[in-house]
């Protein structure tokens, strides 16, 4: 949660400084005589807010700890605080550049992960969530690591991991569940933090109970109501967490109110810069709905405004067309013109790319992987059971050939580029010979046995200069000794 952080390290301070002589420095001081303290907490709480410590779980550890150091040696009026401070700021620039890189590399995981927390995933399968998230940590490690080929290889099933957690919340999502989670809250003394909302779900509960009673066939609209159930249950549940946080860090009443202030100038920050909390709550509630209903109206003048301006416009526009009939017929043709050609492109693009996904599903994941390039289409085949050193195509093979010829089939004008790699073992003359020779193998079988004219296909052997996995471990140079088929749609 955001500003919690502060909170949380409030608290331990406090624990841990109690027993000293020298009472220790409140936030305030804290910020004000360690502005370095001050800015790590508040990277530190963005970056969480971020997934930054997901994304990058050694570096932003690292710094988390030095801000603890840090947080306790300033309450303490340590300068040596400001030492920890920028070596935690350092740490976390670390992290940051690390996320950035984990973002790109594990795209697919992330918005699978993502989808699966919009459906509530983590609530309703807690213990997978959580595996799947140590998974991911572990994957990111990787990263930081630079082992990026074998995080790569990961990133597939990590996304197919948070894809299944989301389809099974979201065909879970019934009563039966609702009821669970309002034991297991219960249980917890939920109710004892957060009784109205608790009320609240179990009401929906019963609402959809009832509608069931009336009509067994009525289950969209039960599901609606278990929903919502579900809904204030994880919200009694998020305020129970706060409220035992503001209890963990001892918070005073008047630290609390101050807490609330400060997530409230948050929010209305843009219409806002310096509420008003020397007012009456109510009247600073008023004074900054007034605010806020200001801004609106304001964009909705803007709006209004900008309405006019396009039917000016449009007058304008249509006493120009009157003027030069002629151009704008012209431009009109033209325009259709670009309109059709960019018609034809889309169509064109989603023809290839549902033959794309036709290919891709093709395949399994020890078979081959499939990426489209632009109008192009590789097929990158790791199942070739070439054994170190020999060119000759197995009959285990056979399979795995016969679908990459389907996928070319799908493309009969294209050129079919085959490109044989290696391991690291042998010579470099060796495996570039080897690398020729094996391609060319594949390029005749498709030419002789698959039918595909000899004038569309070449190949050409790479050696072991493009590896795509370590060398070190046999199966790394298993994957190493592939073949590449590129089908190629484009004019380059």
């Amino acid at each position: 949660m955001k500003n919690l952080l502060s909170i949380f390290f409030i608290g331990y301070i406090v624990i841990l400084v109690g027993c000293a002589s020298q009472p220790p420095l409140t936030d305030a001081q804290i910020s004000s005589k360690y502005p370095t303290v001050e800015q790590l907490r508040t990277q530190l709480e963005q970056a969480i807010n971020n997934d930054v410590l997901l994304h990058s779980p050694e570096y932003g550890e690292q710094a988390k700890s030095l801000y603890r150091e840090a947080a306790k040696l300033a309450a303490r009026d340590d300068a040596e605080a400001e030492v920890r401070a920028e070596e935690g700021l350092t740490e976390l620039a670390r992290a940051n550049k690390i996320a950035a890189r984990t973002k790109i590399e594990l795209e697919g995981a992330i918005q699978a992960r993502r989808r699966a927390l919009d459906a509530n995933a983590h609530s309703s399968f807690k213990q997978k969530f959580k595996e799947a998230d140590e998974e991911f940590a572990e994957v990111a490690k990787l990263i930081e690591e630079n082992d990026i080929a074998e995080a790569r290889e990961s990133r597939k099933r990590l996304a197919a991991i948070y894809s299944q957690l989301e389809l099974d919340t979201l065909k879970g999502m019934t009563i039966e569940q609702a009821q669970l989670m309002l034991k297991a809250a219960k249980e917890n003394k939920i109710d004892k933090y957060a009784p109205l909302t608790i009320a609240e779900a179990e009401e929906q509960l019963e609402l959809a109970q009832k509608v069931l009673e009336a009509n067994r066939s009525a289950t969209a609209k039960a599901a609606e109501h278990a929903s919502q159930a579900v809904w204030s249950i994880n919200r009694a549940t998020e305020i129970t967490n706060i409220l035992k946080e503001f209890k963990q860090a001892k918070m005073t009443e008047e630290e609390v109110i101050l807490w609330y202030q400060e997530q409230l100038s948050k929010v209305v920050a843009a219409v806002e810069s310096t509420p008003e909390f020397n007012l009456e709550n109510r009247a600073l509630i008023a004074n900054l709905s007034q605010s806020v209903q200001a801004s609106v109206q304001e964009r909705e003048r803007l709006n209004r405004e900008l309405v006019e301006t396009n039917q000016r416009l449009n007058r304008q526009m249509a006493s120009l067309e009157q003027s030069y009939s002629g151009a704008l017929a012209e431009k009109e043709q033209a325009l259709k013109s670009i309109e059709r050609s960019s018609s034809e492109e889309r169509r064109r693009n989603a023809e290839i790319q549902a033959k794309f996904d036709r290919i891709q599903k093709m395949f399994g994941n020890a078979e081959a992987e499939v990426y489209r390039q632009g109008d192009d289409i590789l097929i990158r085949a790791y199942g070739f059971s070439f054994p170190s050193g020999v060119s000759e195509i197995q009959s285990g093979n056979f399979p795995l050939l016969n679908k990459i010829n389907q996928g070319i089939q799908m493309f009969p004008e294209s050129k079919v580029i085959v490109s044989g790699h290696t391991d690291n073992v042998g010579s470099d003359v060796l495996n570039q010979k080897l690398s020729e020779q094996r391609a060319a193998k594949v390029a005749q079988f498709l030419v002789d046995v698959g039918g595909v004219s000899g004038g569309r296909v070449q190949s050409t052997g790479k050696g072991k200069t493009r590896p795509v996995a370590s060398n070190e471990t046999s199966e790394g140079r298993a994957a190493n000794r592939r073949v590449e088929i590129l089908i190629q749609n484009s004019s380059s």
